[in-house]
């Protein structure tokens, strides 16, 4: 700041101007506004969001480690999912040594396994003890006119490919052929029991013939046919539902 000051010459109680000579004062206001200050406030901010995004990426980072070892520890730790896997595989192991250590299965009739559940009790083979149908068949009213005196006789309706079976071991005694059913087959079995068979298939047998009990004796062919059947002991007729086919 500057000021002008005129210096006044008293001569004789007259005041005379001197002109040309003047002087200035210079005042020196100092600016309030420190810039140095304003700096360190902007930089000390700055510095206090850089420490608190480091804190955070700090505590992130530690997060994850621990998750990390205890997955860690999970997978690779005692009790963790490898072990319990081992001790799978080991099981397993342990397992596969029983099965290979087992003796192979034996194959068994049905015979064999009423022997095993009863060792006293076994089945005859020379006594009718089986249906003589080995196919699909049903049990039908006796459709014949002499059906009371046959009261016991079975007579079956069977379909296309099955076959007629001996229902027990022994010896194919007579063959004949009548106006009713095409063949009466009897089968002797030795022991006072004899079994009869009518019907109009082709057979597989001939008079004389030994035969077991199961084998084939005719073959229906492709067509539906009756099947008669009746058991006799010395000359009598027998229920085929009450004869007892296992030995003493």
């Amino acid at each position: 700041m500057f000021s002008k000051k005129n210096e006044i010459d008293i001569t004789g109680g007259k005041k005379k101007k001197r002109k040309g000579i003047s002087s200035y004062t210079v005042m020196l206001i100092p600016d309030t506004t420190d810039s140095s200050e304003a700096f360190q406030i902007s930089f000390d901010t700055i510095v206090r969001w850089v420490i608190g995004i480091l804190a955070l990426i700090a505590i992130a980072v530690c997060l994850v480690i621990s998750m990390f070892l205890k997955s860690h520890r999970s997978v690779y730790g005692s009790g963790g999912f490898i072990d319990q896997i081992t001790a799978l595989e080991e099981e397993n192991k342990a397992l596969r040594e029983k099965l290979e250590n087992l003796p192979p299965l034996e194959e068994t009739t049905a015979a064999d396994e009423v022997e095993k559940k009863d060792p006293v009790k076994k089945v005859r083979t020379d006594v009718p003890g089986v249906l003589p149908i080995d196919g699909t068949a049903t049990i039908v009213t006796d459709p014949f006119e002499d059906a009371d005196e046959h009261e016991y006789r079975l007579v079956f309706m069977t379909l296309s490919d099955s076959y007629i079976i001996a229902t027990a071991d022994g010896k194919v005694s007579k063959i004949t052929s009548d106006g009713v059913m095409s063949d009466t087959v009897i089968i002797d079995h030795n022991n006072g029991y004899r079994s009869v068979y009518g019907f109009d298939a082709e057979l597989l047998i001939n008079e004389g013939d030994e035969v077991k009990q199961g084998e084939k004796i005719a073959y229906s062919g492709d067509k539906d046919f009756l099947v008669c059947y009746e058991i006799f002991y010395g000359g009598d007729p027998v229920d085929p539902a009450g004869i007892d086919d296992s030995e003493e």
